[in-house]
């Protein structure tokens, strides 16, 4: 018995120890295996020469902070089906890094690829960009089509430059609500709701099939608001004349037929126009 027990002993001891070589064996392995990468990686890091320009090119829509996880993210960019989205903080840190690098020597805005922002994001770059030009260095936009959002970025730059066969949309600010009245009475649900006074419009797409007159009062004051700051922003970032954006957005068809819509792209980028 006491040969059986020693052989035991010394199969699991032979065991162990196999078990720690293979250990270590994986580890050194996962470490060269990162190795490669990270000196892979590494060797392809561009340096930034001494005369540069920063070209920052935000695409989808400029959020504060990314929907979802890092996972989902990843996989749905890797599917191809993610909606792309730009962090505010991102632009913001890219200029304020640009404004210390005397290395950089201006800052180019692609914005082809913006879908849209609220004016408050807009709002918060286009200062940051006034805060970049106090160092001197200049601010160039370009873009394919420049949609408003784009446009109010690209106003606050030295120069614009768009492709010849592209187009600037203004169109100012609206809102659009669904209503369910209708289909809650066809489906007979039954449901209550209890509210007091007048400007309670939460409720108000399932009680309603229309958009109440309080409701029109209160959203059109608020779209007035921030259309009026929007026109006024641009209207100086770009020295235009009073009434000047108000002329192209409500005459576009009028004033500014088919044939001559380069005119009125011309009179909001004036001294900028550039055939690519």
């Amino acid at each position: 018995m006491s040969v059986v027990r020693t052989l035991k002993s010394v199969i699991a001891w032979l065991w162990t120890g196999a078990d720690a070589v293979r250990k270590v064996l994986h580890l050194l392995l996962l470490l060269f295996v990162f190795g490669i990468i990270a000196g892979a990686l590494a060797g392809h890091t561009a340096g930034i020469p001494s005369d540069a320009a920063l070209v920052i090119s935000p695409s989808g829509r400029i959020v504060e902070q990314l929907e979802g996880n890092s996972f989902d993210r990843a996989l749905q960019e890797v599917a191809g089906d993610g909606q792309p989205q730009t962090l505010l903080q991102d632009i913001l840190d890219g200029l304020n890094y640009a404004k210390k690098d005397d290395r950089i020597k201006a800052v180019v805005f692609d914005l082809s690829s913006v879908s849209g922002a609220g004016l408050s994001k807009l709002k918060q770059i286009g200062d940051a960009i006034d805060d970049f030009q106090l160092s001197g260095k200049p601010v160039l936009a370009i873009a394919d089509f420049y949609s408003q959002g784009a446009y109010y970025l690209a106003s606050r730059a030295d120069q614009i430059y768009m492709h010849h066969g592209g187009s600037l949309f203004l169109r100012g600010f609206g809102i659009y609500r669904n209503y369910y009245k209708n289909a809650i009475d066809k489906l007979q649900i039954d449901w209550n709701v209890f509210r007091v006074g007048t400007h309670k419009e939460f409720v108000e797409p399932y009680m309603r099939t229309d958009m109440s007159i309080e409701t029109r009062e209160s959203m059109t004051a608020l779209l007035d608001q921030l259309w009026g700051l929007y026109r006024s922003d641009v209207r100086q970032a770009r020295h235009l004349e009073e009434g000047t954006i108000e002329n192209i957005t409500s005459h576009l068809l009028i004033a500014f037929p088919r044939l001559t819509a380069v005119s009125a792209i011309s009179t909001l980028m004036p001294g900028c126009w550039m055939n690519l």
